[in-house]
């Protein structure tokens, strides 16, 4: 029997170690640049005969439903590569199949407080303040460190060595019980902010799950040549949204006290001119951050972002067709579409980031921002 072109292999979370393997399961994934919009996973599995082969199956199924995020489960290639992989999150059954839903890794990481190594159950105490003095790239790798070191908090992911400079002084308050997701996320929205991605591998063997952590500088990826695709092979679809659109950008902050005037906020404004109504937006979800330096940097950030109308061109290809992701391309990439004879694009070739992919057996969209050149 030929070899599936998938399989599922099953490891546990912590250490990475493969434990199990589920063979050509049904499945679809998406992944996202940006660190807020969580990557996520399906796998079918249907539920098998009463032979022995269905009942280890049934054993397998049953063994991840008892391990949840205690068990990552590996999209795997033929080739080895690694697509996807993440900690299983939800579970559900009926009489016909299995259905098992994963989260990126970076989930965990909206479970783990930024506190000092040994102040996890005392985040009142002075001490358990955090202080880092890096920059944006560098504190991004340090937060992770952090929240990967102490009791059951390891986890098999390789982090990036430190530049070695400093940077502007930031204090994590132990009281405030800020999630290193929450840390993280205020640092890679900021204007300039550094792209972060955790990539699957598996060691030769296939006995090793584990992750690298890529962080940008502040960018991931460049022009890449072999991710090129062809219309009409690929198909592009469009959608402009004009709904988040702003002049005036807020990102209303901390309030240091009962007065509402002493609550801190950032604004970037632009004015666009006429025709243009004005147009004025408020961001809240960084209410904790207490340093008006972030607050003007992710308003900076908020407005360049939602500054026009937002175009989202998705660009869809079949999956057995090179260039594969996670093998020739990744997600920062700059790619390129050419198209002769398309009903509402003009001829030539578009270039596009690749800022999102989601991906069946069948099929793989590619969503994009525009570049220019």
């Amino acid at each position: 029997m030929d070899e599936p072109e998938y399989r599922v292999l099953v490891a546990l979370t912590r250490t990475g170690q493969v434990v199990d393997a589920l063979d050509d399961p049904g499945w679809s994934f998406e992944e996202n640049l940006a660190w807020a919009s969580l990557g996520k996973m399906t796998i079918t599995v249907p539920l098998p005969g009463a032979d022995r082969a269905g009942k280890l199956t049934r054993d397998t199924l049953r063994g991840i439903r008892n391990g949840m995020s205690s068990i990552s489960l590996a999209l795997v290639r033929r080739d080895g590569a690694v697509p996807w992989a993440g900690p299983v999150y939800t579970l559900g059954w009926d009489d016909g199949s299995v259905s098992i839903g994963c989260a990126a890794l970076g989930k965990l990481f909206d479970k783990r407080m930024v506190l000092s190594p040994g102040y996890l159950t005392n985040p009142t105490n002075p001490a358990a303040d955090v202080t880092l003095s890096l920059p944006p790239r560098d504190r991004v790798i340090r937060l992770l460190d952090l929240a990967t070191t102490g009791t059951r908090r390891s986890l098999p992911l390789t982090l990036p060595a430190l530049s070695g400079t400093a940077g502007d002084e930031v204090t994590y308050a132990g009281v405030d019980l800020r999630t290193t997701a929450e840390a993280v996320k205020a640092v890679v929205e900021a204007d300039g902010g550094p792209d972060v991605l955790l990539l699957p591998q598996l060691s030769d063997d296939q006995s090793q799950l584990s992750w690298t952590a890529a962080v940008g500088d502040p960018t991931l990826g460049a022009y890449n040549p072999d991710a090129t695709w062809d219309y009409p092979l690929v198909v592009a679809t469009g959608d402009v949204d004009d709904s988040e659109t702003t002049e005036v950008a807020y990102v209303v902050g901390d309030s240091s006290g009962s007065d509402s005037a002493s609550r801190l906020i950032g604004v970037s404004a632009t004015d666009r001119g006429e025709p243009w109504p004005a147009l004025e937006r408020a961001d809240r979800t960084s209410v904790s951050e207490p340093r008006q330096t972030q607050l003007d940097a992710l308003a900076a950030s908020y407005g360049d972002e939602y500054g026009h109308a937002v175009e989202t061109v998705t660009y869809t290809a079949p999956t057995d067709l090179a260039p594969a992701y996670r093998t020739a391309w990744n997600l920062g990439d700059v790619a390129s579409f050419a198209f002769t004879g398309h009903p509402w694009l003009d001829d030539g070739t578009a270039t596009a980031r690749m800022i999102g992919v989601s991906v069946t057996a069948e099929e793989t969209k590619f969503v994009t921002k525009a570049v220019s050149g």
